[in-house]
């Protein structure tokens, strides 16, 4: 991942982040949290991918479109319970 810059490498990126992200999840892993290294990674693409790029691997944005979106849901909604 480190080799790779998304806004140049975008469709290699996000196949390549989709993976990492999935196996951290599968994991239980902490880096998919809100501000662990993976989502760090997922912000960073979503803020610089390429979109001409990424129209050819559209099911892959998507894919992390909604990981994004259910991590920082499931966030917040720990966050929610604990303050409560």
């Amino acid at each position: 991942m480190q080799i790779l810059n998304p806004s140049v490498n975008s469709i290699a990126y996000a196949f390549a982040l989709r993976h990492r992200i999935s196996a951290a999840v599968d994991k239980k892993s902490t880096d998919v949290v809100p501000g662990g290294a993976l989502w760090n990674k997922l912000v960073l693409f979503l803020e610089t991918f390429d979109p001409v790029q990424m129209r050819y691997a559209g099911q892959e944005y998507r894919k992390l479109v909604d990981y994004a979106e259910s991590l920082a849901r499931s966030a917040g909604s720990v966050r929610q319970s604990t303050s409560l």
